[in-house]
């Protein structure tokens, strides 16, 4: 009889090392946006707009803003996906509202 007891350790570490690792890359690349952000501000807004230059921190929190305002970066937010099938045998899309004679809608 040949017990493995270690197996579920080793599987565990490396799991912790992944989540370890993606959160340790998900910083560096916003540390790494935010450094971007403030020089391309510091080159453009000033000569622009008249603007002032920012800091590494401000460029960071823009960032941060621009996420929280616009969303996930190009990744669809479950939930928000309208799910049109033609159930009705047409060729109409149920997803646009049609007139008595069959038109869709404006």
């Amino acid at each position: 009889m040949n017990c493995h007891h270690g197996h579920g350790k080793g599987k565990a570490t490396l799991v912790l090392t992944h989540i370890f690792g993606g959160i340790l890359m998900a910083v560096a690349i916003s540390l790494l946006f935010g450094f971007f952000v403030m020089v391309l501000w510091n080159q453009l807004m000033p000569d622009i707009f008249g603007l002032k230059t920012i800091t590494y921190w401000q460029g960071a929190g823009l960032v941060i803003l621009s996420r929280l305002l616009f969303g996930t970066a190009g990744h669809p937010k479950h939930g928000h996906k309208q799910k049109c099938t033609h159930r009705n045998g047409t060729d109409q899309n149920p997803c646009v509202s049609h007139t008595a004679e069959g038109e869709p809608q404006v």
